[in-house]
């Protein structure tokens, strides 16, 4: 991410922390989508584990490699201000006592916080950073979920709170490509339209192109969706056939056949 040139115009002097938001909202910034390779994402995955001691995934790394550009390409001040980084968390299988209902169909998710000052994060590992954000997924136990309905149920905010953060969505396990082929092939990008109105949110997209090294080939649920169309078109197919053949039978009786002249006479007299 690149510092514009109208954001070191209107803040010569960095982005302060008491006016991060509001700041934002009065800056032009640029919104862009960046295609982050496979190889890459392994590369800073690779980054992210240098130290030996922690494991973490590839959200973990890509993540925190995020954070840390937009904290650097925003050159927010002072340097010892706590930033937050957030994102939601799929809490299904953490809620067992007692368990979701059978047919609950709503989203069930909360919340996990990544906290770190300016200096840590623009002059710190991404290792570092990694770990925090690693140590915010894991720290989402049954307890914290319950503890945050409670919270919400007694003092339920009334608007949402944008200081000093920002707040990555991930849809990379959402098969928005395939389902949003309507008949004319795979679409060329599936995702959201415009995010200015919310310049502290990042989203991870699923790639939509074929990767490097890896068969273009239709996927199971493309497969699947073949032969479903497939087997819903044989009926009206094997009834067009049938018409088919049945007006090429009436066709052929009431086509007009010719008489042989010493059989014609025979036609006339039983006709009159």
């Amino acid at each position: 991410m690149e510092r514009s040139k109208e954001m070191s115009q209107m803040f010569p002097n960095g982005l302060t922390s008491l006016n991060l938001s509001s700041n934002l909202g009065r800056a032009n910034l640029v919104q862009k989508c960046y295609r982050a390779s496979q190889p890459f994402q392994a590369q800073l995955k690779q980054l992210a584990q240098s130290n030996g001691e922690d494991t973490c995934t590839t959200f973990d790394a890509v993540a925190a490699h995020v954070w840390r550009c937009w904290v650097k390409a925003l050159d927010i001040r002072p340097l010892d201000y706590d930033l937050r980084l957030t994102f939601a968390i799929n809490v299904r299988p953490k809620l067992t006592d007692p368990p979701l209902k059978d047919g609950f169909l709503g989203n069930a998710v909360c919340v996990a916080c990544a906290t770190s000052t300016v200096g840590q994060l623009v002059d710190g590992q991404i290792s570092a950073v990694a770990r925090l954000v690693r140590e915010a997924r894991l720290g989402m136990s049954e307890e914290y979920v319950r503890s945050t309905i409670d919270y919400i149920g007694v003092d339920r905010p009334t608007r949402l709170d944008f200081a000093g953060k920002l707040t990555i969505t991930q849809w990379t396990r959402f098969s928005i490509y395939e389902s949003s082929d309507f008949g004319y092939d795979r679409p060329v990008y599936a995702g959201p339209i415009d995010l200015k109105p919310t310049p502290q949110m990042c989203v991870f997209l699923p790639d939509g192109g074929p990767s490097p090294g890896r068969r273009n080939k239709p996927s199971k649920m493309e497969r699947k969706k073949h032969e479903v169309v497939e087997r819903a078109k044989r009926p009206f197919l094997e009834q067009q056939m049938r018409e088919d053949q049945g007006s090429n039978k009436k066709q052929k009786t009431n086509e007009e056949v010719e008489v042989p002249k010493s059989l014609q006479r025979f036609i006339r007299k039983k006709v009159e």
